[in-house]
């Protein structure tokens, strides 16, 4: 079996009140370092809203041996030891990864095409944005990935709010506004999209917080109450549409599906999946792994009662 390649660090710290703005200096400091960094791909920092009350900080690089390279390096080393004065107890939890983990919420894509030979004052200028976005309510993460690697020559940035509010509150503040206006002679072109979790609104309410389930474990739900559905049209919404013209039948059959899922089903399914699709406490990635494993087990009892009982009709 091939090893994985674990060619992302994953730092974990809770940091002391007293030192919130020097944490947000140490960010911006990385955010200038690492891009320099042989082999680095990206850069994500996620807040405690996220965590559980910790940052994250996950270091993406192209391979092993480049992070590896990264950890023993001077620099890599004197921010660590930088995180580590600003951290309580001085403990920062570290962990190599294979891949990063899931985002959820609200993203805010930007592609940016910086002016030639711009690039080391426009990342002095993202990482003063980075230093006062962090401040605002629901902020939960950002992404920044390098156009060394990347196709193209373009910086992309994927920036994570907890909600569609407070992601505009801080595009139209005028904070931002200002900092726009410093980066016109650096900037060629900017486009922004936006991605939304996909089954977001079912999934808004389940934590006081505003924190979502992980896209994946999303996906799993809407499958489990879906197939059901599916295989019951299958058997007698055929004989209800028999003779109709294909497109009538399926609209009717689509809108069904969707009618039943949106209620009561999905509605249904989450309340009593909430212990497996937002985990708390130190027992979380255990909750998590037997949770999944329950899953693919009512998926195997749907599967074998609609093999056993329901028949296609002839």
């Amino acid at each position: 079996m091939t090893a994985e390649n674990l060619n992302l660090l994953s730092l974990s710290v809770k940091i002391a009140p007293e030192n919130k703005m020097a944490f947000a200096d140490w960010q911006t400091e990385l955010h200038h370092v690492i891009a320099e960094a042989p082999g680095f791909v990206s850069l994500e920092i996620l807040s405690p809203e996220q965590i559980g009350g910790l940052w994250k900080v996950v270091q993406h690089f192209c391979d092993e041996a480049a992070l590896t390279q990264w950890k023993e390096s001077a620099q890599g080393k004197q921010l660590m030891a930088s995180l580590q004065k600003l951290a309580v107890n001085h403990a920062v939890e570290e962990s190599l990864l294979a891949e990063s983990s899931v985002r959820n919420g609200i993203t805010e894509v930007f592609i940016t095409n910086v002016s030639k030979g711009k690039e080391e004052i426009y990342k002095e200028w993202i990482a003063k944005v980075h230093q006062i976005e962090v401040q605002f309510p629901g902020f939960k993460g950002v992404y920044v990935q390098s156009p060394s690697q990347s196709s193209g020559q373009n910086w992309l940035t994927f920036l994570q709010f907890d909600s569609r509010q407070n992601l505009d509150l801080w595009l139209a503040s005028p904070e931002r506004k200002n900092l726009l206006m410093e980066s016109e002679p650096l900037i060629s072109s900017l486009e922004s999209h936006r991605v939304i979790s996909p089954y977001s609104n079912w999934f808004s309410g389940i934590d006081k917080g505003g924190e979502q389930p992980s896209v994946w474990k999303q996906t799993m739900v809407v499958l489990l109450v879906l197939f059901p559905i599916v295989m019951l049209q299958f058997k007698f919404l055929v004989l209800l549409t028999k003779g109709w013209d294909i497109s009538l039948a399926t609209f009717l059959g689509n809108a069904i599906s969707v009618a039943l899922i949106s209620w009561p089903l999905m509605p249904i399914a989450i309340k009593c999946l909430r212990w497996w699709l937002l985990p708390k406490g130190p027992n979380s990635q255990a909750i998590t792994l037997l949770g999944t494993l329950f899953m693919f087990f009512l998926y195997a009892l749907e599967v074998a009662y609609f093999w056993s009982f329901v028949k296609p009709v002839s």
